[in-house]
């Protein structure tokens, strides 16, 4: 049994990777099943990390402290948070100031709207993540098995329920990384990264540190990299 799946492997190994048309539809189909549990979760998720950043943004686009400020009795309804901690100096805002400046015409609506777009957001990011991760392997037998750890990992996990319940928004570093391997690597554009560094660090300076091993660090690309990492700490 086992000579008989080494063998196939091995013959795997010499095929090309699946077709792009092919390998869309099939993502697709698997999607679809996800799409469906995603949707029930999404009807009774709670979202606690996007009403903090929607917040957030509300309170940087009225001038307020976005990570102190406190809600009193007579304030503006749209700045309270209901998931506050009694007693606590801080209010649970955690999003860089960049993040909450990008979204400040967003979080400008209804509560209800942009709870149902950060879902369909989120499932896009995810799609197109497992896509470019699908597209990666340069051998059939390699690519089934991405396709299987993603599937599982991902599409129906434990956390990636856990991502849409909270409103989280780690898939969208996921995104990031998955798009800059992908450039980087099959289609051989590692100046690309110099696009994408000041943008994840804006997003979450910590984040950036993953990028690092993308780099030759020759001299011309090290000076720029310190110098996209000052303009990001200037930004933020």
């Amino acid at each position: 049994m086992l000579y008989k799946l080494n063998k196939q492997i091995a013959v795997l190994n010499t095929k090309p990777p699946i077709h792009f048309w092919w390998l869309l539809l099939l993502l697709a189909m698997v999607f679809v099943p996800h799409l469906m549990m995603s949707f029930e979760l999404y009807n009774v998720a709670t979202m606690y990390d996007l009403e903090l950043r929607v917040t957030g943004s509300r309170l940087l686009a009225a001038g307020k402290n976005p990570y102190f400020y406190i809600w009193q009795v007579g304030d503006a309804v749209e700045f309270y948070n209901p998931n506050l901690k009694l007693h606590s100096p801080a209010n649970g805002v955690t999003s860089t100031p960049f993040t909450l400046w990008l979204q400040q015409n967003f979080a400008a609506n209804t509560y209800c709207f942009i709870r149902k777009c950060w879902w369909i957001i989120q499932e896009i990011l995810l799609f197109a993540s497992v896509l470019f991760c699908w597209l990666l392997p340069s051998t059939r037998a390699k690519q089934f098995v991405v396709m299987a750890l993603t599937s599982v990992f991902f599409l129906f996990s434990c956390n990636w329920w856990l991502h849409v319940y909270n409103g989280q928004m780690y898939i969208l570093y996921t995104f990031v990384f998955s798009i800059s391997t992908y450039i980087v690597l099959v289609k051989k554009r590692r100046d690309f990264l110099f696009v994408v560094y000041p943008l994840i660090a804006l997003l979450r300076p910590f984040y950036a540190v993953a990028l690092l091993p993308y780099f030759s660090f020759k001299k011309n690309q090290f000076l720029l990299l310190v110098t996209s990492a000052i303009v990001c700490l200037l930004l933020l």
